[in-house]
This record gives structure tokens, sequence and C-alpha cells, in this order.
């Protein structure tokens, strides 16, 4: 019993480095998330967006002018007065304090110079901070490095699992993923009926984690017919019921475009993070499961 007692033991220590060591590279995931989601921009992407920005402010400033001929008049004194109003009853305000901006006029006379002046003074920023890459690239960095936490968080869910499975209690993150811890995905379900010559019908549904062309529902549709039904009766045809046309692929395009899977059942998934040290922990955990008289789930 002893010897039963220490497998236990080892296994629980090695169940619980792996676990620390996939939760160290889920915080990394996450970071890195976040980084790629409020880092600083790239110096010359911010230069562009000022270079735009006071174009785009001296247009309009010069259009506004010009619906008053302030400009056509040559009312330059006009032009370059700058007025601003103050509610002297407004709670917290006061003439004094009332705001005057020169913005709009000076990105009309100039633009060329502000643009320069600001990014010399970007160019010589004392602050030290590392810019991310540009806002373009950003969605699809966040996009991999989420689908990437996501397979972290199924394998991390599996280990826990697993030390369940021969009595260890792992406490899960606070911020541990919900619907991972409960198996949930994301799923197409398609409803189908099949018509037989003479007889009743079976109605029924399959599901998928990828949209299906009609050619493959109706394909899954025939191998989810139950044998005792196609033994009593003869398949006439298979129709497919209620079926949302954003949710259906033509056959070209699921041939050539097949989307990725997103999320997949727990029993199904990838183990991307295994090491020959997590294969070599999960033989010997199967292992004892046997000698201990644990039934392994059915997947």
């Amino acid at each position: 019993m002893n010897g039963i007692a220490g497998k236990v033991r080892t296994a629980g220590v090695e169940l619980r480095n792996q676990i620390g060591e996939i939760q160290q590279v889920i915080q990394d995931t996450q970071d890195e998330i976040d980084w790629l989601s409020n880092s600083p921009l790239p110096a010359a992407e911010i230069k562009a967006r000022v270079t735009a920005d006071i174009a785009e402010r001296g247009a309009r400033f010069f259009a506004e002018q010009q619906k008053g001929q302030v400009i056509y008049s040559g009312a330059v004194d006009e032009l370059l007065t700058f007025q601003a109003h103050s509610d002297p009853f407004a709670e917290g305000v006061t003439i004094a304090n009332t705001p005057i901006k020169a913005a709009p006029v000076l990105c009309w006379l100039f633009p060329d110079q502000l643009a320069a002046r600001i990014g010399e003074s970007l160019d010589n920023c004392e602050l030290s901070f590392e810019s991310g890459p540009p806002s373009g690239e950003r969605p699809h960095l966040i996009e991999a490095a989420t689908a990437r936490l996501l397979i972290l968080e199924n394998q991390e869910e599996d280990l826990i699992t697993e030390g369940e499975g021969i009595g260890l209690e792992i406490a899960r993150r606070e911020d541990a993923n919900p619907a991972v811890i409960l198996g949930a995905y994301e799923a197409h379900v398609y409803k189908f009926r099949g018509v037989p010559h003479i007889g009743n019908y079976h109605v029924s549904e399959i599901e998928s984690d990828e949209s299906l062309s009609r050619t493959e529902i109706l394909t899954r549709a025939r191998h989810a017919l139950p044998s005792d039904w196609l033994a009593e009766y003869e398949l006439e045809s298979i129709e497919i019921l209620g079926l949302n046309n954003d949710d259906i692929l033509d056959d070209d395009e699921a041939t050539s475009h097949a989307k990725p899977r997103t999320t997949a059942r727990r029993t199904a998934r990838q183990k991307q993070f295994q090491s020959p040290a997590f294969e070599k922990s999960a033989i010997e955990a199967g292992a004892l499961r046997k000698d201990l008289g644990i039934e392994t789930p059915e997947e």
C-alpha cells in the first residue's frame, strides 16, 4: 500500500509541476495579449497619424472660414483674433480660465512646421518605452495569441482533471476561463429528417464545430441515421430542416476554403504543450489508475 501511496504522491508532484509550468506560459500569453492591445504605436505610425490629423484639421478650418467669407474679404485681423465664450454662472467656470483653441488655425497656417516639430519632439523624447507592432498587424497577432491561450487553458484543465482522476485536488486560477472548465464550445447544429418510402420519419440533428456545406450535412446525416430505423424502413431521401443560409458553405468553398476549428471538445484536443516529460508522466498516471482500479472516463 505504501508503494501505491508513493506512486500517488509522485504523480501528484509531477502533475503540479506540469500545471505550474503551463500556468506560467498562460500568464506570459495573457501579458502578450495585453501588450499587443495597449503598447505604444511605432514612432513612424504616430508621425503619420499626426501629419494626417494636422491636414484634416487645417482643411476643416479653411472650409469653415470660407463659409463666413473671412478669407475672401481679406479680414486677416478677424481671422487671427481668437474668441471664447464662458458662462459666469456655470458651476466651476470662470472667465479667466476659459480655454482658447488655436490648433485649427495653426494647423492651417503651419502644417509642415507643426508635423516636423512634433516628430522632432517624439524622436528626442526622454521617456523610455518599447513600441508595439503597427496597428494594422495587431488584430491578427491578438487573434493568434488568443487562440494559443485557449489551447493552453484547455491543456491546463486536462491536467487538473487528470489529477482529480487519481484523487488530487488542485485549485484552479481565479481568472480561469469558465467555458474551458465547463467544456463549452461553439457548435453549428443542423437538424434533418430521414424520409422513408413508406413509414415514419426520423428527425434528428448533427453538430459540428465548423460550418458545413450541404453535401457534408447530408453525408453526416446519412451516417447518423439509426441502424434499426434503416433496417425497418427503406430510405428515400434526407431533408435538411430550418437551415440558416448564413450557416452553410458552398461545396466549392468547403473544399478550397475550409474554416479552421476554433474550439473542440476536450476529449479531441491536441496537447500541443506536451514535452517528453509530460508524456512520460501521462503514461505513468494511466498505469497508476489501473493499479488503483480507477476506471478511465470514456472519451
